[in-house]
């Protein structure tokens, strides 16, 4: 099966590729290993658990559905902070905003 992007005419692509980002990150949640390639939103869920904080689900979406790191750093605690510090430290690719 193809994979296509949904400007060429596959709208369910978009779809397919969050959950298969959902998959890998309840994969690294579970403590299994995430396969090589993986995008941001599994990067940031890694670097949640990593830091002893819960992965904010909107965050997560934001990051998997379209690229965005959008976050209002007056509402982080400290854990939270360290996660997404280590998010932007790492840069993995399809990151395409960041709003902090």
């Amino acid at each position: 099966a193809s994979f296509r992007d949904p400007a060429h005419g596959n709208a369910d692509s978009a779809a397919v590729a969050h959950r298969r980002s959902a998959a890998a990150a309840v994969a690294i949640a579970a403590g299994l290993p995430a396969a090589p390639g993986v995008g941001p939103a599994v990067t940031y869920v890694r670097n949640c658990w990593r830091c002893g904080c819960l992965p904010d689900e909107e965050l997560a979406a934001d990051l998997a559905e379209r690229g965005a790191l959008i976050v209002d750093l007056r509402l982080c605690h400290s854990e939270a902070l360290a996660a997404i510090c280590s998010l932007l430290r790492e840069a993995p690719a399809g990151i395409h905003q960041v709003a902090l």
